[in-house]
């Protein structure tokens, strides 16, 4: 039986979408942070905050925010390729961080980062499709 609900372009599937959208970044949000810290911890085997002082980590914090919706709002519009200039404009920008010593907390971070973004990208985008369409039962 085919139930009625909210069909790719009726009323109520931009209402699906978006909230399904303002969800997926108020989840990431929430928790890309622990994800990326305990990725870290996992790998590493160590706590790479720990010669870092409070300014630079809460810097590093902000950026990958920043980060994290810039990276889920080109999943959502679907322009993956433009993903490569964020990552090589952060690049450009961290030049001096990348030079002057240790680069595993820089380049592993924004990895899982752009990584964790995409994947909660993918499934938001996947959910609101999924709730546009119509059920069979």
């Amino acid at each position: 039986m085919l139930q009625t609900g909210p069909v790719a372009g009726g009323p109520g599937a931009a209402v699906v979408a978006g909230t399904t959208y303002l969800l997926g970044y108020a989840f990431l949000l929430a928790t890309s942070t622990r994800v990326v810290d305990y990725f870290l911890r996992r790998w590493t085997g160590t706590d790479l905050t720990a010669g870092v002082n409070e300014g630079q980590r809460d810097t590093g914090r902000v950026v990958g925010k920043c980060e994290n919706v810039l990276v889920l709002t080109l999943v959502f519009v679907g322009a993956y390729t433009a993903l490569g200039l964020v990552f090589a404009a952060k690049s450009i920008v961290r030049r001096e961080d990348m030079t002057s010593g240790d680069t595993t907390w820089y380049l592993a971070g924004t990895l899982v980062n752009f990584t964790y973004s995409i994947v909660v990208g993918v499934v938001a985008v996947a959910v609101a499709v999924i709730g546009v369409l119509p059920e069979v039962v």
